[in-house]
């Protein structure tokens, strides 16, 4: 994800859109180029408003802080199985991982990032059994940091005080004695 931003965001990304763009216009019309030239298009107009003004920065640091929030993430799960790699060793492990995503798989990857972590882990001599474990506590441990997240996220937004005017609450069930 931090690495499709910034491509997405970067000039080889604009190239890359463009040119989808202009091989696009030169097919014939079908409605499958139309809506991939409609979304090539927008995917454009998109990244020209993100780029507008100091987006792009704050973009990009965001990306970065995801990036090092990754590598943190498998670097601490890494030492929490006791295994003391190479400092590269959490980068080639999230590579793999996010390589694998690529494929088709069960819901929340179950099975491709086991195999994923399996080869990554491999490559550093971690036997199998336990890069299967390793995955597992990993998927976990990302699930719970993105539901986190959204606790946090919604969380604020919950608790923040209406700023319009209240509708006044409507009150069932109860009988006054003009109605009795």
């Amino acid at each position: 994800l931090t690495l499709g931003v910034i491509l997405a965001l970067s000039p080889i990304g604009d190239m890359l859109l463009r040119r989808a763009r202009d091989y696009l216009d030169g097919m014939t019309e079908r409605p499958v180029t139309t809506a991939l030239r409609r979304l090539a298009e927008r995917m454009l107009n998109f990244r020209a408003e993100l780029l507008a003004g100091h987006r792009q920065w704050a973009l990009m640091a965001a990306g970065a802080l995801v990036a090092a929030a990754d590598y943190l993430s498998v670097f601490f799960l890494l030492r929490a199985f006791g295994w003391h790699l190479p400092l590269l060793a959490p980068v080639a492990v999230w590579a793999i991982v996010s390589l694998g995503a690529a494929l088709p798989s069960a819901p929340a990857g179950i099975g491709v990032n086991q195999l994923a972590c399996i080869l990554g882990l491999g490559i550093f001599g971690i036997p199998a059994a336990d890069a299967f474990a390793f995955s597992l506590a990993l998927q976990v441990a990302s699930f719970g940091a993105i539901m986190l997240a959204l606790l946090l996220v919604f969380g604020v937004r919950m608790h923040r005080r209406p700023t319009g005017p209240m509708r006044p609450r409507l009150r069932l069930g109860k009988r006054t004695a003009a109605k009795a």
